[in-house]
């Protein structure tokens, strides 16, 4: 079977295109989540993520999007990703520029995953299997782990994750899952604090019972997200 030219950029434009029209649809689009993250490694500030999360359509035929601009330690990120109405991923992309230059893009083909990374040193495409509860994760990118933390609640299996610009799939654990107090500007909220375990990394996250994300940590990474208060 032939395949069109690979351009990511051209389907991260559609994605982002589809997000920005959607306001106009009263009653189909409802924002879930917006906000922004102050970005932390090793103790310093070294970025800022901003994103959105909506979701568009009603019902079964309902999808979910979520578009971020992120600036990290001299790389810039605008990943858009596309999921079904229980949060299965669909359809991801993402342009990295400064430091460090890819396109990368995602998309489920019946019962696989195809990703393609585009770079200056070179294309490449990787298939994945796919499983019921898929998720994306980019290991600096806080708003994903609002879809994951959707699975986080069925402890009973495996979570998988895609991590596309390191070409890698990954099974997770929740290995804990406890309330915690959080202290978010001067509001506390309450809070459950998991810890996931896979494919060698520990992720420790704290969601409040709106399932926003308040903070992510990746201790083997020495890096840390932390929610905003609304109007910082």
């Amino acid at each position: 079977m032939s395949h069109p030219p690979f351009s990511p950029l051209r389907g991260i434009v559609a994605l982002l295109a589809l997000v920005a029209t959607a306001a106009p649809l009263v009653g189909q689009n409802v924002t879930l989540d917006e906000g922004r993250f102050a970005l932390f490694r090793g103790g310093r500030e070294v970025g800022t993520e901003t994103f959105t999360i909506h979701r568009v359509g009603m019902g079964n035929d309902a999808r979910l999007l979520a578009s971020g601009t992120i600036s990290y330690d001299g790389v810039e990120m605008r990943p858009a990703l596309e999921t079904r109405p229980d949060f299965v991923l669909t359809r991801y992309q993402n342009e990295m520029t400064g430091s460090r230059s890819a396109e990368l893009s995602v998309v489920l083909d019946g019962n696989r995953y195809v990703s393609r990374m585009s770079a200056p040193e070179g294309d490449l495409q990787r298939e994945y299997r796919a499983a019921p509860r898929t998720s994306v994760l980019e290991n600096y990118i806080a708003h994903h782990y609002y879809f994951l933390a959707r699975f986080a609640d069925e402890a009973s299996t495996p979570l998988v994750v895609l991590v596309p610009a390191e070409g890698e799939q990954a099974r997770l654990e929740v290995v804990s899952s406890e309330p915690e107090p959080f202290q978010l500007g001067g509001e506390q909220l309450q809070s459950r604090h998991l810890r996931l375990q896979g494919g060698g990394v520990i992720r420790d996250l704290w969601v409040d019972d709106q399932g926003r994300v308040l903070r992510v940590e990746l201790p083997g990474l020495d890096f840390r997200a932390e929610r905003l208060p609304s109007g910082s």
